[in-house]
């Protein structure tokens, strides 16, 4: 909060510059734009991974309205970025204009392509992202009071995320159906679990520094919105994902099949990689890496001495029972060493690391 504040107010005394009749640098009109745009950014999406940020006590707006609000708004902010005559800015700045200029592009792009409308594939999806809050370290009893807020939201933006898989769906805009085989074990791990169980429930059951009173009136609270609202919600979901959205995706497997596929995967293209390079030449250059990995193997293969080929080396990884822990605790306590290991080799690799530390703790699902 401390850190929204700062960034506000700066924005606020640049703005407060400008309208006093002081000319602005275009240092100044830069870092002005970009601060405003992120403190409106960071609101805009109620909560996300960043572990100190204070629990929100809302989900996002995902509603046709608000999506066409931030498609706006952002190209409101790429004409005034655009504005600013980049060779005037600091060689700082240049490096801040350099990246943040293709960030709002892509996130022009994907409001225009509706991205939005397809927020469920094989690896994200918008009900599992919610268990990433109830992963975050609770510091205080608002944390707590907010978490159960943004749990009632729950079906109010489950409502919301359908009603955009439905536009999507009506136009051919989904995931390929077999890559949303079994994504239901997801939904089924809330609406099969006593409350109690749930991922949801975990930041109540430890909760330090909350008085004894608190905790038994926040833990009877949290038992009855997970049995009462949001189980329901999941419920309505699963119905939706397996009755109409699943049986109803695109059974193509290529983007291009898509409406505007080959226009999407190239946006897709530069969001991710930052190039402005042709889908095949990605593909030439991921066969490339491949066969470099695969050479780096064989090589690792020929060091064990083993002794047949690569399939059978890989069939001798995966089968033989020294690979595989005998006990919960063993595979916990090999995990443990193997992360650490890696602790002391990651600076070789990355130049810049998380401070935030991590846990390994027994797996809840969602």
């Amino acid at each position: 909060m401390r850190l929204l504040a700062s960034l506000a107010a700066t924005a606020v005394l640049l703005l407060m510059s400008a309208a006093d009749g002081a000319p602005q640098s275009a240092d100044a009109r830069l870092r002005a734009l970009y601060t405003a745009e992120w403190t409106w950014r960071e609101a805009q999406f109620a909560d996300n991974e960043d572990s100190q940020k204070p629990i929100a006590d809302h989900l996002p707006k995902v509603d046709p309205k608000s999506q066409a609000a931030r498609l706006a708004y952002w190209q409101k902010v790429m004409v005034e970025l655009l504005a600013i005559p980049r060779a005037k800015l600091s060689p700082t700045e240049q490096v801040n204009y350099d990246v943040y200029k293709p960030q709002i592009a892509a996130l022009i792009a994907s409001q225009e392509f509706h991205d939005y409308e397809m927020p469920a594939n094989s690896d994200t999806t918008f009900w599992t992202d919610i268990g990433y809050t109830a992963r975050k370290p609770f510091r205080s009893l608002a944390d707590y009071r907010n978490w159960i807020a943004q749990m009632r939201d729950i079906p109010r933006y489950f409502r919301e995320q359908i009603g955009e898989m439905r536009a999507g769906l009506a136009r051919g805009f989904t995931p390929p159906r077999v890559t949303l085989q079994g994504r239901d074990s997801s939904i089924t791990a809330v609406t099969e679990a006593a409350p109690e169980r749930s991922l949801l429930y975990v930041p109540f059951v430890e909760m330090p520094n909350i008085s004894e009173i608190d905790r038994a009136e926040l833990r009877a609270q949290a038992v009855g919105v997970i049995r009462d609202t949001v189980q329901p919600a999941y419920r309505e979901l699963l119905k939706f994902m397996r009755d109409e959205y699943v049986p109803g995706t695109r059974t193509t497997l290529a983007a291009e099949a898509m409406p505007d596929g080959k226009a999407w995967y190239r946006a897709q293209i530069l969001e991710y990689t930052t190039l402005a390079l042709e889908p095949s030449a990605i593909h030439d250059l991921g066969l490339r890496e491949v066969a470099s990995l695969h050479a780096q193997m064989l090589d690792v293969m020929r060091e064990t001495g083993f002794k047949g080929d690569f399939p059978a080396f890989l069939k001798f990884l995966r089968t033989d029972p020294q690979f595989y822990a005998k006990t919960p605790e063993e595979l916990l306590m090999r995990a443990a060493w193997i992360a650490k290991k890696f602790d002391g080799k990651a600076s070789t690799y990355f130049g810049f690391l998380p401070r935030m530390r991590f846990a390994i703790v027994p797996c809840r699902t969602i």
